[in-house]
């Protein structure tokens, strides 16, 4: 199962990534569906926005990839480069987390 951020600024490989990736689910907080992740109730977690001002700010996620990369699970950008954000309000980015890095290569084939 694949969590989505599925919103009105949505980029088009949202689509194209909830095509391939079977089961979809949109909880509404990213820092949920990225300790979802963690917990193994999910594949994968996929924020692309083509307003860059509505992308995930470090502070939104900080905790949540805290728990995942404990977990065993790895936070990506969108060119498949580990996640590496300054502790910036001012900084937006879109992410790829994952439980399991085989998702990441079922889904967008990084």
């Amino acid at each position: 199962m694949i969590y989505i951020y599925a919103g009105k600024y949505q980029s088009p490989s949202v689509l194209k990534a909830i095509q391939n990736g079977g089961k979809v689910r949109a909880l509404g907080s990213s820092a949920l569906e990225i300790c979802s992740l963690a917990a193994g109730y999910g594949d994968l977690f996929y924020m692309n926005n083509v307003n860059q001002k509505t992308n995930i700010r470090v502070i939104d996620i900080a905790a949540a990839s805290l728990i995942l990369r404990e977990a065993g699970g790895m936070l990506f950008d969108v060119e498949g480069n580990i996640l590496n954000m300054p502790f910036s309000l001012d900084i937006r980015k879109p992410i790829i987390a994952v439980g399991d890095t085989k998702a990441l290569h079922e889904v967008f084939g990084l």
